[in-house]
């Protein structure tokens, strides 16, 4: 968890700077702003690590708090499925206003 909260220090200080650079400017802006390699690229790395350190994170706190075998076994699926579902949810949005 360690690794992905170092790589989420630049990757957090990028999307900030880039969100602060589209404030008060339209859809278009956004789409020419992520329609480039570099901004798309780096908003793909900060959703890939970000929804990787959340997982670990509640995997986590689900193995510290969750002590009945079934339930933290459900509570450890659900995770899993709800980090995939997050992460594919703003990969495709990301990616769409990339390529349109």
């Amino acid at each position: 968890m360690r690794v992905t909260a170092v790589a989420l220090v630049p990757l957090a200080i990028a999307f900030v700077v880039a969100l602060v650079s589209l404030l008060g400017k339209d859809y278009v802006a956004t789409r020419t702003l992520l329609g480039q390699p570099l901004p798309a690229l780096v908003m793909l790395l900060f959703i890939l690590a970000g929804v990787y350190h959340m997982k670990l994170g509640m995997q986590s706190i689900i193995d510290d708090y969750i002590h009945s075998p079934k339930a933290k076994e459900f509570a450890l699926r659900a995770n899993l499925y709800f980090s995939i579902s997050i992460g594919l949810a703003c990969i495709y949005a990301t990616l769409k206003l990339s390529f349109t």
